[in-house]
């Protein structure tokens, strides 16, 4: 798994009160983070050259997760739906990684205890409007699964 941060490692521990607690969570589990990584440019950063770094990075965090569910467990993926991100692909992505969708449908934050989004740079501790975005969910399963094939 990779994490990247637009910012350096010693911008976001002034910037974000929790950073250092998240940093270290995610070091635990094997995660290779990386700073200062512009997602304009990423695809020419040394360790992130390679075609469509997004969808292999979407696609290695599927089936990372996918390898912790339980039989009928899920994974919630919030993803803008507006140009360009609506061309990612993400149901091929997740279907290539081994997952099956299981429902789209708006994403409403409150309907997430405890979720909050930060922005990148400037005052980082700040929410700021997700705007226009779904949730999708996925499951390991067809059988779990309510859209598509069915295997009971």
């Amino acid at each position: 798994m990779v994490a990247t941060s637009l910012n350096s490692r010693d911008e976001l521990m002034e910037n974000y009160s929790n950073a250092m607690s998240h940093l270290e969570k995610l070091e635990e589990k094997g995660c290779t983070i990386l700073h200062e990584v512009d997602v304009h440019t990423m695809s020419r950063h040394p360790y992130l050259a390679f075609n469509s770094a997004h969808k292999k990075l979407v696609k290695g965090y599927f089936r990372s997760a996918r390898k912790m569910l339980s039989s009928r467990g899920q994974i919630h993926v919030t993803h803008k739906t507006t140009y360009p991100f609506s061309k990612w692909e993400k149901v091929d992505i997740a279907k290539d990684a081994g997952l099956y969708l299981v429902e789209e449908e708006t994403f409403f934050p409150w309907q997430y205890p405890g979720y909050v989004n930060k922005r990148g740079s400037g005052k980082c501790d700040e929410t700021f409007s997700a705007g226009s975005a779904n949730a999708f969910k996925f499951v390991k399963y067809k059988r779990y699964s309510r859209i598509g094939c069915h295997e009971l």
